[in-house]
């Protein structure tokens, strides 16, 4: 078998332009260049490990990628450069919605294409000053996990929750970022929407989803999770990439409205990316 590739790391030097990469391996030869090692598969567009800065913090992710996890693995990184000459990052997260459906297990080929443009949601928190101090958050489909994370290091009792595919990745990346003497309020754990939702506190302060809405089938059932985890006094924050293709606006504009009261939040109209701001109809 042929030794694991090295990780590749993204150096961010805060308040320049400066954005670094360790240059690429020389091409493979025979047939590693015909089968791809697995470890590495999408190494050369997507780093295996990566720091991101946030509200003060600088987060390293790492991200394990092959089809088992296929797109729950990545926080796909763009650098955006600013008329300034600055550099800022728009991170790119794609969460493993298909995975709801309980019959997958494994990534169909169709969801390994361009994942879009969601962790405009941790910028948001940065922007807004969010604060997250004594409340109980809970995050859906977090894949790699860093909004859950950036939302402990904000101050929260967070529970970051996915399928149990993705909970090693999670709680790897939880390690890496969460001091010792604040993992108590970082909780990993498997939730798979309108099944084990039940087992689940009620009425959490704040209901993070970073991109979750673009699989119509599981529409249904995030509604249905959304319904008991949402009190009177809860907060959902929702970042999702617009997609007509995926019928994105209907849940937002349709299904949402049945049973909660939304508004927007922010919009990305470069990206074409929405933060909407979702309560219970309890608290109209």
């Amino acid at each position: 078998m042929a030794a694991s590739r090295q990780p590749l790391f993204c150096h961010v030097e805060f308040g320049g332009a400066v954005a670094a990469r360790e240059p690429p391996e020389a091409a493979p030869e025979g047939l590693e260049a015909v089968f791809p090692r697995e470890v590495g598969l999408f190494a050369d567009a997507f780093p295996e490990e990566t720091r991101y800065g946030f509200c003060g913090h600088v987060l390293t992710i790492a991200q394990h990628h092959g089809a088992r996890l296929g797109v729950a693995a990545p926080v796909w990184e763009a650098l955006r450069v600013s008329a300034g000459g600055s550099v800022s990052l728009m991170l790119l997260f794609s969460c493993p919605v298909y995975h709801r459906m309980a019959s997958f297990s494994t990534c169909p080929s169709a969801l390994l294409i361009s994942a879009p443009k969601a962790l405009t949601l941790c910028k948001y928190f940065e922007k807004q000053k969010l604060n997250f101090w004594g409340k109980k958050v809970i995050e859906l489909g977090a894949g790699t996990g860093i909004v859950g994370i950036l939302a402990t290091l904000l101050g929260g009792d967070v529970t970051i929750t996915d399928l149990p595919l993705a909970l090693e990745q999670i709680q790897e990346n939880v390690h890496r970022n969460v001091p010792a003497a604040h993992s108590a309020r970082a909780r990993v754990c498997a939730l798979s929407w309108g099944l084990d939702h039940e087992e689940f506190l009620r009425d959490y302060d704040f209901i993070l989803g970073a991109d979750i809405v673009y699989l119509k089938d599981t529409y249904p059932l995030l509604i249905r999770t959304l319904r008991h985890l949402c009190g009177p006094h809860s907060t959902i924050y929702l970042s999702s990439k617009m997609r007509q293709e995926h019928s994105t606006a209907m849940f937002y504009e349709a299904l949402l409205p049945l049973h909660f009261t939304s508004e927007l939040a922010y919009r990305d109209e470069n990206e074409n990316i929405n933060i909407y701001r979702v309560t219970s109809k309890q608290n109209s």
